[in-house]
């Protein structure tokens, strides 16, 4: 894992899956993912820097009153790390 100011870190790789068809609609890669979901769901309410993803969650909740699946896929202990597993996952959901 890597190390900040003598902590310990590690980083995840994550998908959020669609809770009707439990299809993966997103990979991202953070060191709190719940975290980086609840930013997405801000995103959209607080009008700042909307992405795709963000929209998609509104619709979510505003349409069918549900959040997406938060999957771990993979801890890595780097930013690097986890940029690399970021967009393998992201292949291989492609695939």
């Amino acid at each position: 894992m890597g190390i900040i100011a003598g902590m310990k870190i590690s980083i995840k790789a994550y998908a959020l899956r669609c809770p009707v068809t439990g299809l993966v609609r997103y990979v991202g890669a953070a060191a709190n993912p719940q975290t980086r979901l609840n930013l997405h769901v801000y995103g959209y309410s607080a009008n700042v820097g909307i992405s795709p993803v963000s929209l998609w969650i509104h619709y979510l909740r505003q349409q069918i009153g549900r959040m997406p699946a938060l999957e771990i896929l993979e801890i890595v202990e780097s930013k690097r790390h986890a940029l690399d597993a970021e967009k393998r996952w992201i292949n291989k959901m492609i695939d």
